[in-house]
């Protein structure tokens, strides 16, 4: 099990947890696998900061169509944060991302720190039945800034049944797509 979904910086043991690692976008030295966070506002800025980089791709935010224009040309390895947005993600989406291999990214941080979390929660529980219904890879992070943020494994799992996935694809959730992406970037490396 992985949490491919650290954003602080600060250091800690994920085997603590039960975790085998994770991604820390502040810190690749820590990481398993570098990651990199882009928040782009159109197709060009996309193509632009994606350029060159390997390691997980995740974007967060942007528009539909830049979703859509990121999923088709396979520019990336995740989309987080499309429960905060009101049009969110739709069965077009859903079938292109299960096409591409493109992980929809469900942030833990983001139902715990929502203003609202009845919306947020609801638009979590779409996505995912979307997701399940067209065979999208899933990830469930923890979303963690500090330390007392990282969740265990076990509460990731409740959290992602409490989502409407069974225990077992809860557990795939945190280990499926992140293995096909730490073998990616080892081939990758020693290609």
């Amino acid at each position: 099990m992985y949490d491919f979904g650290i954003f602080g910086d600060f250091d800690f043991d994920l085997t603590k947890l039960g975790f085998k690692g994770g991604v820390f976008f502040k810190d690749e030295r820590k990481s398993i696998v570098p990651g990199h966070l882009i928040k782009v506002r159109d197709k060009f800025e996309l193509k632009k900061s994606v350029k060159g980089k390997k390691g997980f791709i995740l974007l967060e935010g942007g528009d539909y169509d830049l979703r859509r224009y990121a999923v088709e040309k396979c520019l990336v390895d995740g989309i987080i944060g499309m429960e905060k947005l009101k049009e969110g993600m739709d069965d077009v989406l859903a079938k292109r991302m299960a096409e591409r291999k493109v992980s929809l990214v469900i942030n833990l941080r983001d139902y715990t720190k929502a203003r609202r979390r009845e919306v947020i929660l609801g638009r979590m529980m779409r996505h995912v039945f979307l997701a399940k219904k067209f065979k999208t890879p899933i990830m469930l992070v923890s979303g963690a800034r500090r330390k007392g943020e990282l969740k265990h494994p076990y509460v990731m799992i409740s959290f992602g049944v409490m989502l409407g996935l069974n225990v077992k694809e809860a557990r795939e959730a945190l280990r499926m797509a992140q293995e096909g992406i730490i073998k990616r970037f080892k081939n990758e490396a020693n290609a």
